[in-house]
């Protein structure tokens, strides 16, 4: 027996229905782009590949060459005809001011940020947006996708392999979320309700601004999934250029990053309730118990094997010698 949206609130009374995106299926896609014509027109055709044809193009030039911005956007200007707003900043703001510059000034039922190095298969709006209007309690939801790595060189980007997203997992847990992100913007849509309720994002992050607002997504309601492959997160790991991936970019700066942000959380939660430190130490106890608990288990298998291997070794010696002895005596009759 199926259970219906009411039964769940019943059983997750923390679970609400969103019934305030009025059925509307208009979609607003945030794109910011700086100085990276070849993928930007890439990701233009990629959201004029859409069968979902109900959307508004955001489009951020975060302090980038103008004529060269101009260029790659008259190129497709038949397609984007009334289906586009352009947003010139004179100087970069950078990524997530940049997302909150196109934010404010959104009316669209449901928004997605469309980085201008990503892709989407051509169903991805018609899916995503069909899920939510099915599945009410979802605040937002993720699609499976596929890691596409490239070089770019002679003014255009070569493809090198593919391979499948590593998080992905068929539910979006909070375990998972807040150790680490679990989608990449290009995979997630969001009611355009949620994000006035989770507000712009945090500007003062030079990076992690996308793992920040799903975890704040994720504090409005549950993020449903769809696994299938519809949306193609690019990474150059060897581009030391403005075509490089922030990620890959800037790994140390994402590593302090990602420890000063947890910092922060911890730091606001005990802020907010000192007594929660006795309850993190006992988790941390019970977890450095089982690690210990597994360490010894894995010590004493090894230690046994080692037992069992040097048995082996006695036992085949043992043979070996018996057997030269056999061949070395003389025949007898």
């Amino acid at each position: 027996m199926q259970r219906t949206g009411n039964d769940k609130q019943k059983l997750f009374p923390s679970v609400r229905r969103w019934e305030n995106d009025g059925g509307g299926d208009s979609v607003a896609i945030i794109m910011r782009t700086k100085d990276r014509p070849i993928l930007l027109s890439r990701a233009i055709a990629s959201v004029l590949n859409q069968t979902h044809h109900n959307w508004i193009l955001y489009l951020v030039n975060d302090g980038g060459d103008g004529p060269s911005f101009e260029e790659v956007v008259d190129r497709y200007k038949l397609g984007l005809t009334s289906k586009v707003k352009i947003l010139q900043n004179e100087q970069s703001l950078g990524m997530e001011a940049a997302s909150n510059c196109a934010l404010s000034l959104v009316g669209e039922s449901f928004i997605v940020v469309h980085d201008d190095d990503d892709a989407w298969h051509p169903d991805f709006l018609a899916e995503t947006v069909a899920y939510l209007h099915k599945n009410r309690e979802f605040a937002a939801v993720v699609t499976n996708c596929v890691v596409i790595h490239e070089i770019v060189e002679d003014n255009r980007a070569v493809e090198l392999f593919r391979e499948k997203w590593s998080q992905w997992k068929p539910f979006v847990d909070a375990c998972d979320l807040l150790s680490r992100n679990i989608s990449p913007p290009i995979s997630m849509l969001i009611r355009s309700s949620v994000a006035q309720i989770v507000g712009k994002f945090n500007d003062s992050l030079p990076v992690l601004g996308d793992w920040d607002y799903n975890i704040r997504v994720f504090l409005a309601g549950d993020i449903g999934t769809i696994d299938k492959e519809l949306s193609y997160y690019y990474q150059r790991p060897k581009e030391d250029s403005i075509y490089s991936n922030s990620v890959r970019a800037g790994v140390d700066k994402h590593n302090l990053y990602q420890t000063l942000y947890r910092n922060s959380l911890v730091r606001r939660h005990l802020t907010d309730d000192p007594s929660a430190l006795g309850g993190i130490h006992l988790l941390l106890e019970k977890i450095d118990r089982a690690k210990n608990e597994i360490v010894s288990a894995i010590y004493q298998s090894h230690t046994k094997i080692e037992a069992e291997n040097l048995e082996i070794k006695t036992k085949l010696s043992k043979i070996e010698i018996l057997m030269e002895n056999i061949f070395q005596s003389p025949s007898t009759k």
